[in-house]
């Protein structure tokens, strides 16, 4: 098994990666996080983002809400006011 080495950077990657490890880019409000492999060409793989979130209305049924960054889902109370949702992403 191999070591795994984490390195934290500003703004973004550098020109070159270490193998066998974890970087952390500060984007925004949080951060990007990239994974390298031991094989070959080190490539930096970027964390899968969920493309929307599972709503599960009273009746048992399933709405899904699209997250795409820099938009906002509307979701509902009870009595039927309206709340907008800011979405938000690292990636």
């Amino acid at each position: 098994m191999a070591d795994i080495k984490h390195h934290k950077y500003v703004a973004a990657l550098p020109g070159t990666l270490d193998a066998d490890a974890i970087y952390y880019v500060r984007v925004g409000d949080g951060y990007d996080q990239y994974i390298t492999n031991h094989s070959g060409t080190i490539v930096a793989y970027r964390m899968n983002m969920p493309k929307s979130l599972p709503v599960h209305k009273a009746s048992g049924t399933i709405l899904k809400l699209a997250l795409n960054a820099g938009v906002s889902v509307s979701a509902f109370k009870a009595g039927g006011t309206e709340l907008k949702v800011q979405v938000n992403t690292n990636g």
